[in-house]
């Protein structure tokens, strides 16, 4: 994925989280709060299950795209912690670490398993 891809996707998924956040505790729209609470738990078990595989190939990322996305993914932890989705939180939150240590076994060549 190019960088300009990358910076549009990391934008766009974190401003419909944030935005969903906001119509949810600012307007009361439960729906909102439903589509927080999926993006969380959905990104979270998936990151847990991607932590276990062995990508072949993972593309390097800038330093300021590595520091935007561990601010966003702070940000996001604490705001779900926040307004009460803690269980939520969690799975983000280990996600989050699973999909990055998966990312360095990968750039560094310790894939235990893959073929050699």
């Amino acid at each position: 994925m190019s960088p300009t891809k990358r910076w549009l996707a990391a934008l766009g998924g974190d401003a419909v989280f944030f935005g969903c956040l906001y119509l949810w505790q600012a307007y009361g729209m439960d729906g909102a709060g439903n589509i927080v609470a999926f993006m969380a738990w959905f990104f979270g078990v998936f990151g847990i299950l991607f932590g276990f595989s062995n990508p072949s190939e993972v593309s390097s990322r800038t330093r300021g795209f590595a520091t935007y996305h561990w601010i966003s993914e702070i940000l996001i932890v604490a705001s779900l912690i926040w307004y009460g989705l803690v269980f939520a939180a969690t799975a983000k939150a280990l996600g989050a670490l699973f999909v990055e240590a998966a990312r360095n076994r990968a750039l560094n060549g310790r894939n235990p398993g893959a073929s050699q």
